[in-house]
């Protein structure tokens, strides 16, 4: 028996194990309690709306996905222009392979980019 079974949002474990992400890396990275963590774990509680979004943006996935509104796992966001969904998927199966801490700093590098061109 997995020790999430309780768990409303069973999904966010799930990840967390795929991903090799340890609870202590989402307190630490993310400024959230043992104490909430565990409690989703066993059921007894959920995160609030702007936790989930950030535990999904932290593990590049929709909120949706996390309570079970879709089985889409990835963020679904518009294509840009000049991008081959050949491409899209070639980098979405890098980015898999990245651990947390080097999609946080991907992520930063890209929004450094969007606000260099504006």
């Amino acid at each position: 028996m997995k020790s999430y079974e309780n768990s409303k949002i069973p999904r966010l474990f799930q990840l967390m194990e795929e991903k090799n992400i340890k609870a202590a890396q989402i307190t630490r990275d993310l400024k959230i309690s043992s104490g909430n963590i565990s409690g989703w774990k066993t059921g007894t509680g959920l995160p609030t709306n702007a936790v989930l979004r950030a535990l999904a943006n932290y593990l590049n996935t929709t909120p949706e996905y996390l309570i079970g509104e879709t089985d889409e796992k990835r963020k679904t966001a518009g294509k840009p222009d000049g991008i081959s969904n050949d491409e899209i998927n070639a980098l979405d199966d890098a980015l898999d392979g990245l651990t947390a801490e080097e999609l946080q700093l991907v992520r930063k590098y890209a929004e450094f980019l969007k606000q260099q061109r504006n």
